[in-house]
């Protein structure tokens, strides 16, 4: 929380940069967390004073953030509150999802809420094709997006917009937030894409009330998101919530990296489905094929499906003891394409850690579904407008 200074500490016209900075980020995410708010709530809730609050008010009115509702008559006969609510019309935010086969485009409002989703399949996984590819959807788009936010695959260091490395996509060392800022001339921030829905979700899902989260993802890779107070936590080589390694207790299968019963060799799609065609399963290769035999009734579909829950409760178990997040998000094809194994992972994680807690509380699936992969990268444009807002703009 951010207080105010005593005037004599910034006289007008001389405020100090990080204290202004501040106060408008306290007031934005204010409103988001109460909703429509008058400036006396505002102030109440973040300790501000009401000139405070009222100044900030005003240049986030004016930059399109925040919007004035028709004013409501007071219980006291006083003069009437004019709630504050976050602006939905004024600006957009985009984010993009690189995949190996297509590139997925997002749109949405300052809340979060997805307003388009365009797919664009890759011909290629040369970096610039997908980049322009990329630039050029976004140029078509009704409204230029007040930022861009990019989620990948693979090793990313934030803080240069660099994939350090994507064994799918074979990409080393391509600075791809850089590329796309100087095609499009617009702020464009670049995170791992667990790391983005774990953020976006900490702000606009299910863990707005959390103080800490873990965001699992499962499907053709495996890693984690870890968000304490807001803020990722990426560890000084941009590593931390690197599950797919993690040894389970299942030895029985190799992982490509040489050791033994790695999580990702034993849970991830593409093991899953290998062992399915191992089997003589009929997949064509794709998950949601081995999820539909398994509907229909086919035995050895199901107890792979179930086998691959209990693999992934064991690997949240070891997470939950590690950690003891107050939250853990569930995403990815794990989850999301078979919810009726996740209280097969709820069971198994209760009984592997050594931790009590409530499973059906503790761990639940994402609520943005399916659009996490797109909501996850414009969160990275809300995180840095709610948490910077003037400095944003500027």
């Amino acid at each position: 929380m951010v207080a105010e200074l005593p005037s004599r500490l910034h006289p007008a016209g001389r405020r100090q940069p990080a204290i202004r900075h501040g106060n408008a980020s306290a007031v934005l995410r204010a409103v988001l967390s109460l909703g429509p708010a008058a400036r006396s709530e505002i102030a109440a809730a973040t300790g501000l004073s009401q000139v405070s609050v009222g100044r900030q008010a005003a240049d986030l009115i004016a930059a399109g953030l925040l919007r004035e509702q028709a004013p409501v008559p007071s219980s006291d006969l006083g003069r009437p509150r004019v709630p504050l609510e976050i602006d939905l019309n004024t600006h957009r935010v985009a984010g993009i999802h690189i995949g190996l086969r297509r590139t997925s485009l997002g749109v949405t409002d300052l809340r979060g809420n997805l307003l388009q989703r365009i797919e664009l399949n890759h011909h290629s996984t040369d970096p610039a094709e997908i980049v322009e590819q990329a630039a050029q959807a976004i140029e078509r788009l009704q409204r230029r997006p007040l930022g861009l936010g990019v989620a990948v695959g693979g090793w990313v260091r934030s803080e240069t917009g660099t994939v350090v490395e994507n064994d799918a996509l074979g990409w080393r060392d391509v600075p791809l937030g850089t590329a796309l800022r100087q095609r499009l001339q617009i702020p464009t921030w670049v995170e791992s894409n667990v790391r983005a829905m774990a953020l976006a979700e900490s702000w606009l899902g299910g863990g707005e009330a959390a103080a800490s989260l873990a965001y699992v993802f499962v499907g053709n890779v495996i890693g984690a998101g870890l968000v304490i107070g807001r803020a990722l936590h990426r560890g000084p080589q941009g590593a931390a919530g690197a599950l797919a390694h993690i040894p389970l207790s299942d030895r029985s299968v190799t992982c490509q990296c040489g050791r033994e019963g790695c999580f990702q060799a034993l849970a991830s799609d593409s093991a899953l489905v290998a062992r399915a065609e191992d089997q003589k399963l009929s997949t064509g290769g794709d998950l949601s094929h081995l999820i539909a035999l398994a509907r229909a009734g086919n035995q050895a579909a199901d107890a792979l499906l179930r086998t691959r829950a209990r693999h992934i409760g064991e690997g949240i178990a070891l997470l939950v003891d590690l950690l003891d997040p107050e939250l853990v998000v569930l995403s990815g094809s794990g989850t999301l394409d078979a919810p009726e194994y996740l209280d097969e992972i709820r069971r198994e994680a209760a009984a592997r850690a050594h931790t009590d807690f409530d499973p059906s509380n503790l761990i639940v699936p994402t609520r943005f579904g399916a659009d996490a992969v797109v909501v996850g990268p414009c969160g990275l444009v809300l995180d840095a407008i709610y948490q910077r807002p003037i400095e944003t703009l500027v």
